[in-house]
């Protein structure tokens, strides 16, 4: 483990740990309606067995709040149980395919989605117009190789599914432009940055 991983962890265990001393105030205040010192004295050492190193956090916290390999326990190790914090996802939810023009717009733009994370592709939209500029939030279409005559498109989802609607410049952020009129091949030579703004 590389030593910032290791601060990280240090720092999801004590959080933890925290969190399991909160959630214990209840329990040690029915153990300690006889005896304080007696209640609290059986659950600390329970308490630093389960989560007093690295290690142990990661085996009896991280690992059964992230994988269904290990299931959480309760102190006493006595009873188990699933907490999974995370489940399984499809291999890929989203596919964006583009293709550069001579005047360097994007003359096609296709979207393609797993709606329902089932690891097949079941929705495909093909953007309807050239795309000259890409925004954090839609995208923009001008005359060809130009930053003229501009026309703004937002993405929305309606019932989970990508689409475009024209929209006023205003509701758009963060728009560049990826054709001839700022440079020769902005879009390939920012591929993977044009690829995850239209993501």
């Amino acid at each position: 483990m590389k030593p910032p991983f290791k601060r990280w962890l240090k720092n999801i265990g004590l959080r933890v740990i925290c969190m399991g001393i909160a959630c214990l105030s209840g329990v040690i205040d029915v153990y300690a309606q006889g005896n304080p010192d007696q209640a609290v004295n059986a659950l600390l050492p329970m308490i630093k067995d389960r989560f007093g190193s690295a290690n142990t956090i990661n085996q009896n916290a991280l690992e059964p709040l992230t994988s269904d390999q290990t299931k959480l326990s309760t102190l006493d190790g006595k009873t188990h149980g699933s907490g999974q914090l995370t489940c399984p996802a499809s291999p890929y939810f989203l596919n964006v395919f583009i293709h550069p023009s001579t005047t360097g717009d994007l003359s096609k733009v296709l979207i393609e989605q797993d709606t329902n994370f089932d690891s097949k592709i079941d929705y495909s939209y093909s953007v309807p117009v050239s795309v000259s500029g890409v925004c954090s939030n839609g995208v923009m279409s001008c005359a060809p190789g130009l930053w003229n005559n501009c026309k703004s498109y937002k993405w929305s989802a309606p019932n989970g599914k990508a689409t475009l609607t024209e929209a006023p410049p205003s509701e758009l952020g963060g728009c560049y432009c990826i054709n001839n009129s700022c440079g020769n091949n902005m879009a390939m030579s920012s591929l993977s940055r044009v690829l995850g703004d239209l993501g």
